[in-house]
């Protein structure tokens, strides 16, 4: 379990629950401090994590230590973090996001009928031939489709998955698919991604993929779709400041 804390002011993580024991054990963080991990839909008290073990103070210390001075300026709650982190990504325009995806939708399924129709020979004025060539054109349009809809996502932390800082990110998934004729080695990172990480692990995944993904008959057609989401969502982050 990955955990993010927010002490005296300062956010810190992701890190993990030995090291977040380590801390506590150090003193570097208390009962009272803040929280958050996949799962939780806010911060919570650090001492309602479930696994941490806090140092039980002897009794005649819980008696002299007085009670904390209030503060000058009042802590933010925890409700408040989030919504900053999550401005720091433009709201999504959601009419143009919605239009874009259901056009490629429509484009997409009228590719392949015409395709389908010149390959199985039902239009005899068409070219077989065209027609196998616009039916995985109209795959990779459907896909492209996808990274319309994928704008409309918020990111429910404000951080990028892989790198785990509070940047600008957008939703998607990028793949890497290789081909060994009967096996198919499949990986993939999905969620809310930064720039920088979109096109590191763009320039890892695609190239592998171009260059190993096509030796098998499913890999065959599994590869051009692959390779055009990757694009897809690469060409997106580009305009990601």
């Amino acid at each position: 379990m990955r955990i993010y804390t927010y002490h005296a002011g300062q956010k810190s993580g992701p890190t993990s629950l030995e090291d977040v024991q380590s801390k506590i054990q150090s003193g570097a963080l208390s009962q009272t401090d803040l929280a958050w991990y996949e799962g939780l839909a806010d911060w919570i008290p650090l001492g309602q994590v479930p696994g941490l073990k806090f140092p039980e103070p002897a009794a005649s210390l819980r008696l002299s230590v007085p009670p904390p001075l209030p503060a000058t300026t009042p802590p933010p709650s925890p409700s408040a973090v989030p919504p900053q982190i999550h401005s720091m990504t433009p709201p999504p325009r959601k009419g143009l996001l919605i239009a874009g995806g259901v056009g490629a939708i429509f484009l997409a399924l009228v590719l392949f009928s015409v395709g389908l129709n010149l390959l199985t020979g039902q239009d005899r004025d068409g070219s077989p031939f065209l027609g196998l060539l616009l039916l995985p054109v109209s795959i990779g349009v459907g896909v492209v489709s996808i990274q319309f809809f994928s704008g409309l996502s918020r990111n429910p932390t404000g951080g990028c998955k892989v790198c785990g800082r509070y940047k600008p990110t957008i939703s998607g998934s990028l793949n890497r698919h290789i081909g060994a004729v009967i096996l198919m080695f499949h990986a993939h990172i999905t969620g809310h991604m930064c720039k920088d990480c979109i096109g590191r692990i763009f320039w890892e995944f695609t190239p592998l993929t171009l260059a190993a993904g096509w030796w098998g008959i499913i890999s065959f057609f599994v590869t051009p779709v692959v390779l055009v989401n990757n694009v897809a969502y690469y060409v997106r982050s580009r305009s990601m400041k």
